[in-house]
């Protein structure tokens, strides 16, 4: 019985349809907790419909984790919401941050990009590293923030 073909086909398709799936949820909500996006999601996880200046295919480094290209970028009055794409879902609910909980660091750059640094939360702040101009960093609430990005003379 255990030779038989049908074993066998079940056992793949058992194997394709729910131990793989199983395991990329294990490994996504992994790196949702080793990046800081659990623990942002304690304090901005929301179930608002997100309207507003949306960009797609975005990419952060998120503590030490890389979100290649699989953010989406929602820019609001009253905040920025931070979605990834639905392959990447479990561990990541979607989060709204408030404008004045995202403080601007300073620019970076990479091997191809300049890049701006942002702590995003109060008591334990999560490093945020984003393409510079993917986020318009005028919306950023605080007086001392927006003086960081003008020239000083």
């Amino acid at each position: 019985m255990l030779d038989s073909p049908w074993f066998r086909l079940a056992g793949i398709l058992f194997t394709a349809f729910v131990l793989i799936p199983l395991f990329w949820c294990f490994v996504t909500w992994g790196l949702s907790r080793v990046s800081g996006w659990g623990q942002l999601a304690r304090t901005y996880e929301s179930n608002r419909c997100f309207e507003g200046d949306t960009s797609r295919w975005q990419s952060a480094r998120i503590g030490l984790i890389n979100y290649n290209r699989v953010l989406t970028f929602t820019q609001m009055e009253d905040g920025l919401g931070l979605t990834p794409m639905p392959l990447f879902s479990a561990g990541h609910p979607p989060l709204f941050i408030p404008w004045k909980a995202i403080s601007y660091v300073g620019k970076k750059r990479s091997f191809f990009a300049d890049m701006d640094l942002l702590r995003v939360g109060e008591l334990s702040p999560v490093r945020f590293l984003i393409a510079s101009g993917a986020i318009d960093l005028e919306r950023l609430d605080s007086e001392a923030q927006l003086s960081e990005l003008e020239p000083s003379h």
